[in-house]
């Protein structure tokens, strides 16, 4: 029984690292959302943020949408950025959601910059724009992570 439980515990230590602050600053970009509309990725600074880099054809981006949802509803700031043509994500978002903003990277270029690898990939930002944590993949350890790190993240700018 202590073996298993040091196992869990090392294991979710080795989730927890996954995510570990790189405290670079973010690259700004500017993309647009589904109304065709400019949006800069600075102009979403002043409280934390999470980014979450997805595709409508990714099942575990799929399946991360309500737990990013939840967050959202309890007043983290998501934004979706969204890997497929614009007409793809239009009609996915409208089926299907999210709810919160969602931004098109048809040309991957956000995805490069960011230096995400694969799908779904979400960073979480502080309110200065600093990446705070990187996950890659979807599943109950990522949720878990991600979770605790955004609780820790103070909402105010000027703290940490």
């Amino acid at each position: 029984m202590r073996a298993r439980l040091g196992a869990v515990l090392l294991a979710a230590l080795a989730a927890a690292c996954a995510g570990a602050p790189a405290r670079r600053a973010a690259p700004d970009l500017a993309l647009r959302d589904l109304a065709g509309r400019t949006v800069a990725l600075s102009s979403l600074l002043g409280r934390p943020l999470l980014l979450d880099f997805w595709a409508p054809w990714c099942d575990p981006c799929r399946a991360s949408i309500p737990h990013y949802e939840g967050l959202a509803a309890r007043g983290l700031r998501v934004v979706g950025v969204a890997e497929d043509d614009p007409a793809t994500v239009a009609a996915f978002v409208k089926t299907n959601g999210p709810s919160y903003a969602v931004l098109l990277d048809p040309d991957g270029r956000a995805m490069r910059a960011f230096g995400a690898r694969g799908l779904p990939t979400v960073f979480l930002l502080d309110a200065r724009g600093r990446v705070r944590g990187r996950w890659s993949g979807f599943d109950a350890s990522v949720a878990a992570a991600v979770d605790a790190a955004a609780a820790a993240l103070p909402a105010d700018p000027g703290k940490r």
